[in-house]
């Protein structure tokens, strides 16, 4: 199975980033693809660009 997680969180240091670690590992040990975009690393959100 293919799966998309769209992340966005300024701190990459909150509690979510583990989250969202321990999501992709368990599907990709499942053999699932993942593909994760992280829009605060990607400046998604840089000068209101939201």
């Amino acid at each position: 199975m293919k799966h998309l997680i769209v992340y966005a969180h300024s701190n990459a240091e909150s509690f979510n980033h583990p989250i969202l670690k321990t999501v992709v590992n368990v599907l990709k040990e499942k053999g699932d693809e993942v593909v994760v975009r992280d829009l605060y690393a990607e400046n998604h959100f840089r000068y209101g660009n939201f």
